[in-house]
C-alpha cells in the first residue's frame, strides 16, 4: 500500500476532479507486472487470538526454484495512458514519444497505480491462472509463459469486462473526491465536500467539525442542551491529529475510541455502500451534480 504525501494526495485528488468527465473510451491503458511460478495470493484461515503460529493454521510454500517472468500488456475500451512505472519515464521512451507527437500522454497521478484498470486485469489474470493451472506447476520459464498467454486469451475474449472497467473509470475517480458525512439515528445530520485541489488534513477537518457543531445546536437542540451526544470517527490522520483533539476538548465533544485497522463505523459499512449502489452506472455533467 502506498504511503501518500501532502503533494501527492493534491496531485492525485487533482487529477480525479480533471478527469472525472473525460471519455476514457479513446484511452489505452498500459502497464506491467511480473508473474511468478509460485502460486499467488494470501491464503486466509479463521483461528483464535495467539495461534498465529499454530501449525495448523500454517501454510507451507515451496520456494525452492520458483521462478518468475515480467509482463507487459495494454488494453482499451474495445480490447496511451500510462502509470508512472520508472521505465515509463526513461529518456529512451520520452524521445520516442517526442518522435510522436500524435500520441498524447496523460500525466499519471505519482503513488496511483490503482486508477489504471489495466491493475484489475493482472489480478483476474493471475487469479484465472491460479484456478486453471492449480495442479500443473511449469517447469520452466516457457511453460509459464504459454499458462499466461492462454489465460490472457480466455481473458479478452470477455469483451465485457473491458467495457465495465473503462466505463466505470470515471467512478475510481469520483472515490478519490472525498465527502465528509455524518449522521445519527434520527438521519443525516451534516454533509460537505472536500474543497477541489485539497484532501482532508487536519485544518480542514476542524472546519468540518465546527460547521457539524452548529448542525448539532440547530437540528438536535436537547442533546446541544444537554450535551447528550458522542462522536465516533476513525483513526484517519486528520482525525488523531493534535489540533483536531484540542478541538473537541474546547467543545466538550467526547469521541469514541476507535479501534485500529477496524472500519466498524456505520458509514463504512452501511451509508457508502448504500450511496454508491445507488449512484452506481450513472452519468454525471458536473461535481455541483453529484453533491446534489
Amino acid at each position: 500500500m502506498e504511503i501518500l504525501g501532502e503533494a501527492q494526495a493534491v496531485d492525485r485528488l487533482a487529477f480525479a476532479t480533471n478527469r472525472v468527465d473525460f471519455d476514457w473510451r479513446n484511452v489505452i491503458f498500459s502497464d506491467e507486472t511480473t508473474i511468478s511460478s509460485d502460486y499467488e495470493g494470501a491464503v486466509r484461515v479463521y483461528r483464535e487470538d495467539g495461534l498465529r503460529h499454530d501449525q495448523r493454521y500454517v501454510h507451507r510454500r515451496e520456494r525452492s526454484g520458483r521462478f518468475g517472468i515480467s509482463c507487459w500488456g495494454w488494453m482499451s475500451y474495445d480490447g496511451p495512458g500510462q502509470d508512472n512505472h520508472p521505465v515509463h519515464y526513461a529518456a529512451s521512451i520520452q524521445r520516442w514519444f517526442q518522435r510522436r507527437p500524435e500520441i498524447k500522454i496523460i500525466n499519471w497521478p505519482p503513488k496511483s497505480p490503482d486508477l489504471n484498470v489495466l491493475e484489475h486485469i493482472w489480478a483476474e489474470l493471475k487469479k484465472r491462472r491460479i484456478a486453471t493451472y492449480a495442479h500443473r506447476r511449469p517447469q520452466n520459464r516457457d511453460e509459464l509463459w504459454n499458462q499466461v498467454v492462454d489465460t490472457w486469451e480466455d481473458l479478452v475474449g470477455g469483451q465485457n469486462l473491458f467495457h465495465n472497467l473503462v466505463t466505470f473509470m470515471p467512478d475510481r475517480l469520483r472515490a478519490v473526491i472525498e465527502a465528509d458525512v455524518f449522521f445519527d439515528s434520527q438521519g443525516l445530520m451534516h454533509h460537505e465536500f472536500i474543497p477541489e485541489g485539497q484532501y482532508c488534513n487536519e485544518r480542514i477537518y476542524v472546519e468540518t467539525l465546527r460547521r457539524l457543531w452548529d448542525a448539532v445546536r440547530r437540528k438536535r437542540p436537547e442533546k446541544w442542551v444537554e450535551n447528550n451526544w458522542f462522536l465516533m470517527h476513525d483513526n484517519a490522520p486528520a482525525h488523531r491529529a493534535i489540533i483536531v483533539k484540542n478541538f473537541l476538548a474546547r467543545h466538550n465533544i467526547t469521541a469514541l475510541d476507535h479501534s485500529p485497522y477496524s472500519p466498524v463505523s456505520p458509514p463504512d459499512y452501511f451509508l457508502f455502500p448504500r450511496l454508491k449502489s445507488h449512484l452506481k452506472g450513472r452519468r454525471f455533467n458536473a461535481e455541483e451534480v453529484i453533491a446534489n
